[in-house]
């Protein structure tokens, strides 16, 4: 049985509460209880996607039934609507929920290779997270995601609009105040009291020659 590395969890203070959930999956994990294993890893899947609206600070009321009454389905397509996470990292979202959702039926059955694959994916879902907002390098179950998170680490995560939009404003802000400074310095005070003492001398002479 292919087993996976969380200990990067200990680390995390944004996922501290995934902490005890993990510890339950993995424990389902080694009993091999594949439908709960997949039922679980949705049900994570799904505070995960809630933790994550609020650290985006996405707006809770764009849903008409609430924040609370919308489905999985509806949370992830308008997080992916955003444009911010890569195809691969929110694919493996929706790998979970469909698992997920196959297990809830009765009489479905579950393989041991879904299980592994969908355990993989929380995994490399949870290093995205601490990655990403917390500068961990911790590595990727998934080895084609590990190579393109490598060679692409500069747009690996975009920023919503909105987030641009605002350290476009705080960069110019910090020039303003940057010149603002100089201009109220010692220097520039000293400059425009030479300006002045010049302006009235030419003031000075024109009168005189008048």
């Amino acid at each position: 049985m292919t087993s996976y590395d969380f200990d990067f969890l200990k680390k995390s203070r944004l996922l501290r509460s995934q902490r005890n959930v993990t510890n339950k999956i993995l424990t389902l994990y080694k009993q091999a209880d594949w439908p709960d294993l997949a039922v679980n890893l949705r049900k994570a899947e799904e505070s995960l996607i809630d933790l994550l609206y609020q650290v985006e600070h996405l707006d809770l009321t764009y849903f008409r039934q609430g924040f609370k009454q919308a489905s999985l389905s509806q949370k992830l397509d308008h997080f992916r609507s955003q444009g911010f996470y890569p195809y691969k990292i929110m694919d493996l979202f929706y790998d979970i929920k469909r698992l997920g959702n196959q297990a809830a039926h009765p009489g479905t059955e579950i393989s041991a290779e879904q299980a592994r694959k969908a355990l993989a994916a929380y995994h490399d879902l949870l290093v995205f997270i601490v990655n990403t907002y917390e500068g961990q390098r911790a590595e990727y179950a998934s080895s084609v995601i590990q190579q393109e998170f490598i060679h692409h680490q500069a747009d690996w995560y975009r920023p919503r609009d909105n987030q641009l939009q605002v350290s476009k404003v705080e960069e110019s802000q910090r020039k303003i105040d940057k010149v603002s400074h100089w201009w109220n310095g010692k220097t520039m005070t000293i400059i425009k009291w030479i300006l002045i003492v010049i302006l009235l001398l030419l003031i000075a002479h024109f009168f005189s020659t008048h």
